[in-house]
């Protein structure tokens, strides 16, 4: 009976080492393959960041890329500027003058005197 006892425990341990390698190998694996897929992801962002290089943090770019980006930034505010500035002409253009009937304005003010003040009024101190 010890012999057969001893061939079971052995057998079992033999099983289960068998079993840890195989759990071993799979894991080894899985991390191989995420490690190359860490690689190739870094490798991308490396690649992303030269050839787009403003998207990265202010602190990582050099003296020459802050000067770029200072530019692109002050070119922004200037299409900005210019931008505000055409809606604010386009906004004049399209105000309408209120709506006349009999040359008498909607709060039946003569529409003369609405639009061309008196002499006094434009000289006046």
């Amino acid at each position: 009976m010890p012999s057969r006892r001893k061939k079971f425990i052995k057998a079992r341990r033999k099983a289960n080492a068998c079993e840890i390698n195989t759990r071993l190998t799979q894991i080894n694996n899985t991390l191989y393959i995420e490690k190359k897929f860490g690689d190739e992801l870094s490798h991308l962002r490396k690649e992303f960041e030269a050839q787009f290089w403003w998207t990265c943090s202010i602190d990582r770019m050099n003296w020459a890329q802050l000067e770029m980006f200072k530019k692109a930034l002050e070119k922004l505010r200037n299409l900005f500027e210019q931008h505000v500035n055409n809606l604010v002409i386009q906004n004049t253009h399209t105000q309408t003058l209120p709506f006349c009937v009999d040359n008498v304005s909607p709060s039946n003010i003569p529409f003369q005197n609405q639009l061309i003040p008196q002499q006094g009024q434009i000289f006046s101190p």
